[in-house]
């Protein structure tokens, strides 16, 4: 909590306008250049950059050798002292306890001396993870979340962990310093923390705002939130894919579905009886999302009313031409046949095999979207019940405000 003392002194500050909103939280990874904590504080703690914030905690993420080098040169508190004073800061404004550093530990608890290999990373990843999310469960906190330390693979993680849980008012940020500031850092001499003049171009100090996409709060429930990081990650994918299926179109051109990035060619008779069934739907005066009438699903009478159109346009898909003579002489035999017995029997192999067909070749893709051939059991009153088995009327029920004929 901050201080009698810092509450008063922020009175009248110009401080960030949307700090008296939250309670301001600062969390960062740390590596091997751990400066890149004070230039970052500096930028908000300074009223030249006009972004001051009074952070009530101040979090870092690390291993042992990231712990090491804070250990060499921050964790005195000399740094941050001096930066208090040069600020004219309360002392104390830079406050960092021993459980504000949270260490990368293996699952045996041991702490990691550094991220190396893949069980390191899912450690660092499921870490990371927990302390974002333990602090965007907090309502009234705002996180202010650096990238800028440690190893690109805890950036990565920082960066997947805000896009999961981080909300609107939480920022990713990644601090930016003059090169030659940059230079002498890396070599270890003369180590530069933060500016002694603001003003000064070869100090300058700015902060990027990163770009990302807040998902996960806004897409999952409180309790897939809870699911481990690879799970959760593959729910949200799962429910993005989802969501993008839900609004692409069927797109039918000949013999070819197109629903997004995938495309379906179905053999001839297939895409006579999917096109047909299709064009029912697109058609019918029911609503667009119906779940089987007699407008959008016909019954087998009503297909095999239908058969010379079926034929024509299986003429047009079939290259091959060997079927036609026997495919049309039985159609012939069907249409003069009074009791429709033989046309039963034919229909019901076709919708056999058309079903056998939509099983395999699609993917859950097309399935979400409804491409399946629906059965329907219908009363001597004429409603519609739909059925596992074949039954006395079928349709396929994709929302018609989907479908697309293209040709």
């Amino acid at each position: 909590m901050l201080s009698e003392e810092l509450r008063e002194y922020m009175k009248g500050k110009p401080l960030d306008p949307e700090s008296s909103d939250f309670r301001e939280i600062f969390i960062s990874i740390s590596g091997s250049t751990p400066q890149i904590l004070t230039e970052s504080l500096y930028y908000y703690l300074s009223p030249y950059f006009g972004k001051q914030r009074i952070f009530e905690k101040i979090l870092i993420i690390t291993t042992r050798h990231g712990l090491q080098q804070l250990d060499r040169h921050l964790l005195d508190g000399e740094i941050f002292g001096r930066m208090e004073k040069d600020l004219s800061l309360p002392s104390g404004t830079i406050q960092i306890q021993h459980e504000d550093i949270k260490l990368i530990s293996d699952q045996n608890g041991e702490v990691l001396e550094d991220i190396r290999n893949t069980e390191d990373n899912e450690e660092a990843l499921t870490m990371i993870c927990n302390v974002i999310k333990s602090f965007t469960d907090e309502p009234d906190t705002r996180l202010t979340v650096s990238v800028a330390g440690g190893r690109k693979t805890m950036t990565s993680h920082i960066t997947a962990a805000m896009q999961l849980y981080g909300r609107d008012q939480d920022e990713v940020i990644h601090v930016l310093v003059p090169s030659e500031k940059e230079n002498i850092n890396a070599i270890g001499r003369d180590v530069w923390y933060y500016p002694s003049d603001p003003s000064d171009p070869l100090q300058k100090l700015d902060v990027a705002q990163v770009p990302i996409l807040k998902m996960g709060r806004y897409y999952l429930t409180g309790d897939q939130l809870k699911l481990p990081p690879r799970k959760l990650i593959s729910v949200l994918q799962r429910k993005l894919e989802d969501a993008a299926d839900h609004a692409a179109l069927l797109r039918i051109n000949g013999k070819e579905f197109r629903l997004g990035p995938e495309t379906i060619t179905f053999s001839p008779m297939a895409a006579v009886m999917i096109r047909y069934f299709l064009r029912r739907r697109f058609t019918a005066e029911c609503e667009p999302d119906c779940p089987g009438c007699e407008l959008c699903c016909p019954t087998k009478i009503d297909i095999l009313d239908n058969i010379t159109d079926l034929l024509t346009e299986y003429r047009s898909f079939d290259s091959t031409g060997g079927n036609h003579d026997r495919i049309e002489d039985r159609i012939n035999k069907i249409s003069s046949d009074v009791n429709y017995d033989k046309g039963l029997n034919w229909l019901n192999s076709h919708l056999t095999s058309l079903r056998t067909e939509l099983t395999n070749s699609l993917s859950s893709r097309y399935r979400n979207l409804g491409l399946e051939l629906a059965n329907f059991k219908v009363s001597s009153e004429g409603a519609y019940r739909k059925v596992q088995k074949q039954g006395e009327a079928h349709g396929i029920l994709v929302d018609r405000q989907r479908i697309v004929f293209e040709n």
